[in-house]
């Protein structure tokens, strides 16, 4: 299975506002279309150095779209969304291996760490970055998220 990982264009990438479920609008979007996060992401960086915005695809279709901030050597991962027609395939997983092991190529910069902060509410995401390796780090200040991180 080959990923071919890109840089989001709205123009060409514009199907992913259609992807909706209970949980991606909820914990991902917010209720807002994915290319609104995007366009807030490019407007307000909020990596020190770079914001990634990518999109990954399977045999030329889109499966999955990431927000990804970079700061001194650590990537924050904000959010992963998989496209609703293929959860459950374990393409986010595949997804997220192929990002950790081979970033220095997909990002073209060198990663320390990778983070995800999550909703405590939010159990399947704190499960699937546990399966990956990533380990409680601490409470956020309001107590409402959790910081998992992966050193690379």
């Amino acid at each position: 299975m080959k990923f071919v990982w890109q840089d989001y264009n709205h123009g060409k990438h514009k199907s992913i506002d259609g992807w909706h479920s209970p949980d991606i609008d909820k914990f991902a979007m917010f209720n807002e279309p994915l290319s609104a996060q995007a366009e807030w992401y490019q407007k307000n960086k909020l990596g020190k150095d770079i914001d990634f915005i990518k999109v990954v695809l399977l045999s030329e279709k889109i499966v999955a779209f990431l927000i990804l901030n970079k700061s001194d050597g650590e990537v924050g991962i904000n959010p992963i969304v998989v496209n609703p027609r293929f959860v459950d395939e374990g393409h986010g997983k595949k997804i997220m291996q192929d990002l950790i092991t081979n970033y220095s190529t997909i990002l073209n910069c060198k990663v320390d760490k990778f983070t995800a902060n999550i909703s405590l509410s939010n159990t399947v995401s704190i499960r699937f970055f546990e399966s990956l390796g990533f380990k409680f780090e601490k409470l956020n200040e309001d107590k409402n998220f959790a910081s998992y991180t992966f050193d690379s």
